[in-house]
């Protein structure tokens, strides 16, 4: 079982890595289609072989109850994704919006950003989840800016430029929890790695955590696109391909949230350290009430989403703030929920885009007459992420 533990983890890391590499150097868009998906699928299945064997924890490595829901999650969302890809992208190079120039680009990209978020999901060492989720950030300005118009560029850096300020002060503060932890736990990798530092956490200068926890919350909660930190994400929803705003609203951004979750283990953890709850739930609550006032008169229905999904996210951190054994499920159930559900609806958003031709909402109309399957299928993910009965998403706000 060791063994097999050990395979299926290197497989979740190395076989999009490699497909990154191969889909590279690979011309034809419809090979690169096929092996996008195949890659997924393969990691798909190494994902969900750490339900049944699980490695021991090393000093760069872990799998435990906590990311291996995301890994499974992760794994699943972006296979149903490049499935959807696959056939979303092969339209946008007929019509002429993308270029078939970056059709190798753009596969090789997709891989590289499955690699970086089950690296950041799987790293015990913080710097290592700290590399991960910049490389994933990096990645996803690339994939926005992929139809090199000037809204998508724009986008792009917004998205570059607001990431890299999130991205630096999470750096600051994981140096400070490394700072903290040095003196009881001793200096090298030692001090980085998450199971030691949990086990710890009491004896570390609560005033050094108190002070790290404020720049990661600032930091990585612009990767999740808390309110005020949230500029970049309409604008990279409303102009990057569909699929990619699908794999942003359906994993990116829990990625980054389970980055702050690590580290707010560490604060309950020290009884002298301030309660973080506190500060997730006020931040949660502006990110809710901003963004549902925001999704009044959107007029471009991929931009309407992306402020769905900061409403979801500052649910999902009001929930994790509160803490406790009942509302930290709700949390998990509303991230698994919120990314099946939102990724769903981007699929349909996106075929309904390329038949309508357009993502203006006004001009979006009579698609169960001529779209029924589309048409219907956007009710009822709207109704879903609504939060309306019987739907998971209903449940888990409940």
């Amino acid at each position: 079982m060791t063994a097999l533990a050990d395979v299926a983890t290197a497989g979740v890391l190395i076989i999009p890595a490699v497909f990154a590499a191969l889909l590279a150097i690979i011309p034809s868009y419809r090979l690169g289609a096929i092996l996008n998906v195949l890659a997924s699928a393969a990691t798909l299945v190494a994902g969900s072989t750490l339900l049944i064997a699980r490695p021991s924890a090393s000093l760069y490595l872990i799998v435990d109850d906590f990311n291996i829901f995301l890994i499974l999650l992760n794994t699943f969302v972006s296979f149903t994704t490049s499935v959807f890809s696959a056939s979303y992208i092969s339209h946008e190079l007929a019509s002429g919006r993308l270029s078939a120039r970056y059709l190798r680009f753009y596969h090789a990209m997709y891989q590289t950003l499955m690699f970086a978020m089950n690296l950041a999901l799987l790293a015990n060492n913080i710097g290592l989840m700290w590399v991960a989720i910049e490389l994933a950030t990096l990645t996803t300005v690339l994939m926005v800016g992929i139809y090199r118009t000037h809204a998508a560029l724009e986008a792009a850096w917004k998205y570059f430029i607001l990431g890299s300020v999130g991205i630096a002060l999470a750096l600051f503060g994981t140096i400070l929890v490394y700072l903290a932890a040095r003196p009881v736990v001793g200096q090298g990798l030692d001090a980085m790695a998450w199971n030691l530092l949990v086990d710890k956490a009491p004896a570390f200068d609560p005033a050094l955590l108190n002070l790290a926890f404020i720049f990661l919350l600032i930091g990585y909660g612009t990767k999740v696109g808390l309110a005020p930190l949230h500029a970049w994400l309409p604008d990279a929803h409303a102009e990057g391909p569909t699929p990619v705003s699908a794999v942003l609203s359906g994993l990116l951004l829990n990625v980054a949230l389970y980055a702050l979750l690590r580290f707010k283990i560490l604060l309950t953890a020290n009884a002298a350290a301030l309660a973080p709850g506190a500060l997730m739930i006020g931040i949660g609550l502006v990110s809710l009430i901003f963004a549902s006032l925001m999704l009044y008169r959107r007029r471009d229905i991929k931009r309407m989403f992306a402020y769905s999904s900061i409403e979801h996210m500052g649910i999902i951190t009001f929930a994790f703030g509160m803490g406790g054994p009942i509302a930290s499920f709700a949390g998990l159930f509303h991230m698994a929920m919120h990314s099946l559900t939102k990724s769903a609806i981007f699929f349909a958003v996106g075929h309904i885009s390329q038949a309508k031709g357009t993502q203006k909402i006004s001009e979006i109309r009579g698609l169960t007459e001529s779209h029924p399957v589309l048409g219907w299928g956007l009710v009822l993910g709207v109704i879903a992420i609504a939060g309306m009965p019987p739907f998971g998403i209903f449940m888990s706000e409940f």
